[in-house]
């Protein structure tokens, strides 16, 4: 979905009430740097000269540095992907940005929430794509 910001209605996921907000990122766009974001933050960081601390922080700053780069985007599109991300992957605090699992890069994740790991864990993907 398309997020945006309105002088009236605030940010919103979608269309804002009184129809005349603005588009900061459709549907597309997000998805792409959602991943891109995703990918940095988890996995691949230092590609991208962005270096991601024990407990997966990074800052924000040299985050949007790549962002603005590769995408174009600013700080509020940043704030409205991490805002309307309805699986809550991402948060930032104090000046840096983390994603909340999923990590293949060694980072403590005894701050993340939840409880006991299961047994068995599930990951949804394609045929083609099993191994």
């Amino acid at each position: 979905m398309d997020v945006g910001i309105c002088k009236r209605c605030g940010e919103f996921e979608g269309r804002c009430e009184c129809g005349k907000g603005r588009i900061l990122l459709n549907s597309e766009k997000r998805r792409k740097v959602s991943k891109f974001l995703s990918g940095i933050l988890r996995h691949f960081g230092e590609e991208f000269g962005i270096e991601v601390d024990e407990e997966g922080w990074a800052r924000v700053e040299d985050v949007l540095r790549v962002l603005k780069e590769r995408y174009g985007i600013g700080r509020k599109h940043l704030e409205l992907i991490v805002k309307f991300d309805k699986k809550e992957r991402f948060e930032i605090r104090n000046g840096k940005i983390r994603a909340k699992y999923g990590h293949s890069i060694a980072v403590n994740t005894a701050w993340s929430e939840g409880g006991d790991i299961p047994a068995k864990l599930y990951h949804a993907t394609s045929p083609e794509n099993f191994v």
